[in-house]
């Protein structure tokens, strides 16, 4: 076969969610999409090897974005390249305080955390009445469940805590208190070993403990036991709890303590703005690179935290976006928790900025059963987005953050909401997963939708 030049190729950003999935599985799914939607049956849809691209160096550190390019091979012989596939990944740095930092640094930003996020957990609890529908009160009820995690992550690092301040303290060599913080911290980054940890939270200080009682460090170990202890008389009824779910569930504790770690770092971001210059200066080192190849269209496609992200470069607060942004075609979002975000930061998206009006090209995608994506409606009518609620962009009374459209995904199933029992089984959790499919045994997925939408008519479904 032969192959022609890249005519008219276009570029599409994807930005995942929090939970990482290979930027391949993405592209194979693409091509699926554009050989259902193909117009010629003898045309076929696959993927190049990948490809790491370097991205223009904005500091010393080199980064990279992974590449992967969709192409059409035609009845003729010949093979078109269409699309290239870029990743913003963005986890790693979003993470990068809770990984590089020590146990107790971790400690105190998780404790502060929960501080300064139980309040907002109560006042969404005193506005239920005003939330819009069934789903809108599940979030409240989900989002309880995620602050619970995070408790329990606390009551794992508390522990690890006590356990490394109780040998620093036993040993009386402060020169090993770097490497036992080290060890508790890998310590307790290892779920199989949770079970140990809260263990350690029921035994007493460990008797060759020999300090002054007046001291400042006897009154950490005292204050740390005292906790541990309180902490350690249900400890032993989650770790039974534990053991039990991982013989239905192997990697539970595994699953559960990387979420929390996910999500620590999430709220984070949202409640100070952790990591976020930092993120949008790579989100644009991105884009930037993206422009400067030179393609026909650059669509950006951001799922769930990643379209907050996306969110919060495209439209600033009071500031001016940057110039980059021209260079967006068109903004898809997929799963968004906008709505999610209102509830717990009412003003989060007040006093945006746009340089293009890219809520014109803004193509929202969601399910009607995701506990978490987003209608931008006050209520849950399967219809366009409300401008009328929405935020104000650059003050102005006409231009809103809002998409121009509203897509709905159903996965097959009826658009009517949940039942009892689907509610209770997290239905509406799983629906925020259930967008892109799960086995890539060429499932209908959402970028079927999506291909259709920005490519019916074109040469490439052709």
């Amino acid at each position: 076969m032969s192959s022609t030049p890249d005519q008219g190729k276009d570029a599409i950003l994807y930005i995942q969610g929090l939970a990482k999935q290979p930027l391949e599985q993405a592209a194979l799914r693409i091509a699926s999409a554009f050989e259902a939607g193909s117009l010629s049956a003898g045309a076929a849809y696959g993927v190049s090897a990948g490809r790491d691209e370097e991205l223009a160096a904005r500091t010393a550190a080199k980064r990279k974005s992974k590449v992967f390019t969709i192409q059409k091979s035609n009845p003729d012989g010949i093979i078109t390249n269409m699309i290239d596939l870029y990743e913003f990944e963005y986890v790693d740095t979003l993470t990068k305080n809770d990984k590089d930092g020590n146990l107790f640094s971790k400690t105190l930003r998780l404790a502060i955390q929960l501080v300064v996020n139980v309040p907002r957990l109560w006042g969404a609890f005193v506005r239920r009445k005003s939330q819009k529908t069934l789903m809108d009160r599940l979030q409240f009820v989900y989002a309880s469940g995620i602050l619970m995690l995070l408790v329990v992550y606390l009551v794992v690092l508390i522990t690890a805590a006590y356990g490394t301040v109780t040998q620093v303290v036993s040993t009386g060599r402060p020169a090993k208190a770097q490497t036992l913080v080290q060890a508790a911290s890998n310590r307790f980054g290892n779920a199989t070993q949770t079970q140990v940890i809260f263990a350690q939270a029921q035994q007493p200080s460990p008797a060759s403990v020999q300090t002054d009682p007046g001291s400042p460090s006897t009154a950490i170990v005292n204050a740390a036991g005292t906790l541990t202890r309180l902490l350690g008389r249900w400890a032993p009824s989650l770790v039974i709890l534990i053991a039990v779910l991982e013989a239905f569930y192997p990697k539970l504790k595994q699953q559960a303590l990387n979420a929390a770690f996910n999500y620590n770092a999430a709220l984070q971001y949202l409640s100070f703005g952790t990591r976020g210059t930092v993120l949008d200066g790579q989100l644009l080192s991105v884009l930037d690179h993206i422009e400067a190849k030179g393609y026909q269209n650059l669509h950006v496609i951001a799922y769930s935290f990643g379209s907050i992200l996306a969110l919060d470069c495209f439209f600033p607060a009071n500031q001016r976006p940057s110039e980059r942004v021209r260079g967006v075609s068109n903004l898809i979002t997929v799963g968004c928790p906008f709505d999610l975000i209102r509830v717990f930061w009412p003003q989060y998206y007040a006093d945006r900025q746009s340089l293009a009006d890219l809520s014109r090209n803004w193509i929202n995608l969601y399910s009607p059963i995701d506990v978490f994506g987003s209608n931008f409606r006050n209520d849950a009518e399967l219809l366009p987005p409300d401008t009328d609620s929405a935020f104000s962009l650059n003050g102005s009374e006409s231009l809103h953050l809002c998409p121009s459209q509203n897509i709905v995904w159903t996965a097959g199933r009826s658009k009517k909401g949940l039942t009892t029992m689907e509610l209770l089984a997290l239905v509406g959790l799983e629906a925020h997963q259930s967008y892109w499919g799960y086995q890539n045994e060429g499932e209908n997925t959402v970028f079927t939708m999506i291909i259709s939408e920005l490519y019916g008519g074109t040469q490439f479904l052709a």
